[in-house]
């Protein structure tokens, strides 16, 4: 005999806290591991992509920037999807290619390694334009708008900075 499905207010449980572990929200839910995360996967979450991909959300409660970024405390989440996925967008989505130290400011997270890997796995393009490398779209016809942008930036003089 089936037991009947019992419904699982997953919306509600992340109102407040915004953000849970699975452990959490096995124990609010009163559900197994799995069960939960047959739920999640039905719904729709997403998942941090710092700390290990430990803590989860989901679209209704979270508060995504215009470039589908969020931060939650001391987790950080991407519409995206994990590290790879977010860093692989936004290179491909910049006008002007991006450098590691923009990557990392703009993520709050360490990113050389998964820069390093990107390339390896020709995902994205490295090219060393002025004092830094910049990592490219792996469209050769994106790369060279991201290309000629940056060197149009790198060309123009730079602002004096106050004292």
């Amino acid at each position: 005999m089936v037991r009947p499905r019992r419904e699982l207010d997953v919306v509600d449980t992340f109102r407040v806290p915004r953000v849970l572990r699975l452990e959490q929200l096995c124990g609010k839910l009163r559900s197994s591991r799995s069960t939960v995360l047959r739920r999640l996967d039905e719904h729709g979450y997403y998942s941090s992509y710092n700390h290990s991909g430990r803590f989860l959300t989901i679209g209704e409660v979270a508060e995504f920037d215009s470039r589908g970024l969020w931060v939650w405390k001391t987790a950080r989440f991407s519409r995206h999807g994990n590290l790879k996925q977010t860093v692989t967008f936004l290179v491909e989505d910049s006008k002007q290619g991006m450098t590691h130290e923009e990557l990392a400011t703009l993520l709050g997270v360490r990113v050389h390694n998964t820069l390093l890997e990107l390339v390896q796995d020709k995902r994205i393009h490295r090219a060393r334009l002025g004092p830094a490398f910049v990592y490219l779209s792996r469209k050769a016809s994106v790369r060279a708008r991201q290309v000629r942008r940056r060197k149009s930036v790198l060309s123009q003089p730079k602002k004096p900075r106050p004292h």
